[in-house]
C-alpha cells in the first residue's frame, strides 16, 4: 500500500481537543499529533502529545520502528 502517508484520520472528543495524522504515522501536517488539547476553544490549543519513538533490540542488534521521514 504506498499511499499510507496520504491516507489521513482524524479524532475528535467534541471539546475542541483532537489527535490526527495519516495511516502510516508519518507526519506530514502541522496539526499531526497523539494529543492537542483545547486550552481556550474554539481558537486556542497546544500540542501535547506529538509522537513515540519505538525500537526493537534483537541479538544484540536494534532496529528502529519510527516513521520520522526527512523532506529536503
Amino acid at each position: 500500500m504506498p499511499d499510507l502517508d496520504t491516507r489521513e484520520w482524524l479524532l475528535t472528543n467534541g471539546l475542541g481537543s483532537f489527535a490526527s495524522g495519516t495511516v502510516s504515522d508519518v507526519r506530514t501536517r502541522t496539526y499531526h499529533g497523539w494529543l492537542f488539547t483545547a486550552t481556550n476553544p474554539p481558537s486556542g490549543r497546544t500540542l501535547l502529545f506529538s509522537h513515540l519513538e519505538a525500537s526493537l533490540e534483537v541479538f544484540g542488534g536494534v532496529v528502529a520502528l519510527g516513521t520520522n521521514v526527512r523532506h529536503y
